[in-house]
């Protein structure tokens, strides 16, 4: 993402046509396990971090940044292998991403922080939250499994990414990019901008990251996980489908899940208010139930 993000609203009939630009106020490299991570804050109030998904890094998260950025203060990454962010050569075969993730939050300035997982980065902050949850106050996922054994369309992309060299033009990503926002949006511009998004991203590192995802899976231990979970679905995601994430719920102890009816995999950027909503909402019970105690 550029040093300055314009804020845009104009996707899905539920959004606004404002836009302006607005300066992170944060911007610097980091050291993690895995290579440099470019870390951006922005904003003020109650800290929250964005993580990614697998392809389209912070650019993808633009819009959804400038949103919350009005409300919290918000911090953002990228995936090593990708934006500013970059991988040593001699970690390329070792990137964990939650060591990277671990690293990111030693780096953030707040003693806590709410985490917004999108997809694969939600799971990212699943795993870390198994073992070191200490620095998370509340998760927030969405399009986000504990394991995959029902998504279909994930496991297709995986096999086509692993095999297959595409091009930009390919009439299979167009196809996804459909079943990626419900099949609701063709010849739009948020099926633009999420084509340019996603191949930002290396292929490669699209094929590993779903090598770790087709491997991760949670341990009993998150059954006694801590940390207040709500987890946002779209009602048309069959990249990682609402019975996913609803078995994901029902395994964690303090855990509500929202359903937007009309939305895919990326409801974020396709019915963002409605989304906005539930992260609203779940940003006032944090606040609540720390006043209370």
């Amino acid at each position: 993402m550029p040093a300055a993000i314009r804020m845009s609203t104009v996707f899905g009939s539920d959004s606004s046509s404002e836009s302006w630009t607005m300066e992170p106020d944060m911007s610097k490299m980091i050291w993690s396990r895995c290579g440099m991570v470019h870390l951006n804050g922005v904003g003020q109030g109650q800290p929250i971090l964005v993580l990614p998904g697998l392809a389209g890094g912070s650019r993808m998260l633009g819009p959804l940044i400038s949103r919350l950025a009005l409300d919290y203060r918000v911090y953002w990454f990228d995936w090593a292998g990708e934006g500013r962010s970059f991988a040593l050569e001699a970690l390329r075969q070792d990137d964990h991403p939650t060591r990277l993730l671990a690293d990111v939050l030693e780096a953030i300035p707040e003693p806590t922080v709410n985490v917004l997982g999108i997809s694969y980065g939600g799971c990212v902050a699943l795993d870390l939250a198994q073992h070191k949850p200490e620095k998370m106050q509340r998760l927030i996922l969405t399009g986000t499994p504990g394991k995959l054994e029902h998504a279909w369309a994930s496991r297709l992309v995986h096999k086509v990414l692993t095999r297959i060299p595409l091009r930009p033009d390919s009439a299979f990503l167009n196809q996804f990019f459909r079943i990626l926002m419900g099949d609701q949006m063709r010849d739009s511009a948020i099926e633009q901008f999420v084509a340019g998004c996603i191949w930002g991203t290396d292929q490669a590192m699209m094929a590993r990251r779903l090598d770790w995802l087709m491997s991760f899976e949670l341990t009993e231990s998150i059954r006694n996980m801590s940390i207040p979970t709500t987890i946002l679905t779209g009602g048309r995601d069959v990249v990682v489908p609402p019975l996913c994430q609803e078995k994901l719920a029902n395994l964690l102890p303090e855990c509500d899940m929202f359903v937007i009816k009309e939305a895919g995999h990326l409801g974020f950027l396709t019915h963002t208010n409605a989304y906005m909503g539930y992260i609203h909402q779940a940003m006032a019970s944090r606040m609540s139930a720390v006043s209370m105690a």
